[in-house]
């Protein structure tokens, strides 16, 4: 008897080491610094959910580990923020945390642009097509 509650308490012990060490690494993996050597634009799509933008992100090598992510969002829901559509820019010594919180901001990227005064519709819609990401689709 004396060494069966031995044993379980060896893994009583062992189990909450492993547990404990388990969520450190989780924990440094969701702090830990993007992989980008430069500032890089990232568009989050239209009615993209949680998962898809985290897998597209470790697909285009922005984001290591997308399973730590996907973790957070089952075991820790509030910690996750809602997405919003925009295109945002990722600095290269931003944590994974941080880029999730940037991504449920309105800190989007913004162009300037200029529209002649008294000017027809058609002289702004061509100024408005030079801009990036813009189509006709959109414009009309």
């Amino acid at each position: 008897m004396k060494r069966l509650l031995t044993a379980l308490l060896v893994l009583v012990i062992v189990g909450a080491v492993g547990a404990a060490g388990g969520y450190f690494y989780w924990q440094n993996r969701l702090e830990s610094p993007l992989t980008l050597e430069e500032p890089t634009l990232y568009q989050v799509p239209s009615g993209a959910g949680f998962n898809q933008v985290v897998a597209e992100l470790e697909a285009q090598g922005i984001l290591e580990d997308a399973w730590a992510f996907r973790l957070l969002a089952r075991v820790e829901p509030e910690r996750v923020p809602r997405l919003r559509t925009g295109e945002y820019q990722l600095p290269p010594d931003m944590s994974g945390l941080e880029m999730m919180a940037l991504l449920g901001s309105n800190n989007v990227v913004t162009y300037p642009l200029t529209i002649p005064e008294g000017g027809l519709f058609a002289r702004c819609a061509t100024c408005l097509m030079r801009r990036r990401n813009l189509s006709t689709a959109r414009l009309i």
